[in-house]
């Protein structure tokens, strides 16, 4: 699926979440991707003049949820590890204090570490 190809499939779902004045944002490896970390071909968002504006959750935001999607699925899916550790490594600059505080209330503080440990090798 290209960009524009997820453009095109957004724009219809983001358009009526806003008529409806529902507050959403995108996770997942589509927010990943829009991060810097293309996965099953899927490409960063569109956003040239005339795509539908959406709302992806922060690197931050998708790192933690990834985190979680981690432990909950039993610490296995290599898809969601290589997610986590390519988001951290494409946005180096991301709030340390934010992810550090959020993983701790989370439960996921060790998963993080493991994950910025690897970044940092």
């Amino acid at each position: 699926m290209s960009g524009s190809d997820l453009t095109a499939a957004l724009t219809p779902v983001v358009e009526a979440l806003e008529r409806l004045r529902v507050r959403y944002y995108v996770t997942g490896s589509v927010a990943s991707s829009a991060h810097g970390v293309a996965r099953a071909r899927a490409q960063a968002i569109d956003q040239t003049a005339g795509a539908a504006r959406v709302i992806v959750a922060s690197a931050e935001d998708t790192v933690l949820a990834k985190l979680e999607w981690f432990r909950r699925g039993g610490e296995t899916s290599e898809r969601q590890w290589w997610d986590i550790v390519g988001v951290l490594r494409v946005n180096p600059n991301a709030d340390a204090g934010y992810l550090h505080r959020w993983a701790a209330e989370l439960g996921v503080a060790d998963l993080l570490e493991r994950a910025l440990t690897q970044v940092a090798e």
